[in-house]
């Protein structure tokens, strides 16, 4: 871990690279979140183990945003 008392690995941790691979992170994130709460709704998702076609379209959105 980073010592943040140290003003030059604060303002590393603070750069932009960091900041874009944390709005990635978060956006992969966000993405499984919606993913898993609509399989938790779905009737037939959760009877059948089966993506629904928005399940699916889900899913890739969260593939899609690990990807990018």
């Amino acid at each position: 871990m980073a010592d943040s008392t140290n003003p030059q690995t604060a303002a590393a941790e603070d750069g932009p690279l960091a900041r874009a691979l944390r709005a990635k992170a978060a956006a992969a994130a966000q993405a499984y979140r919606d993913f898993i709460a609509h399989v938790a709704e779905c009737s037939d998702c959760r009877t059948w183990g089966l993506d629904c076609k928005a399940a699916a379209s889900l899913r890739q959105a969260w593939r899609d945003a690990r990807v990018r």
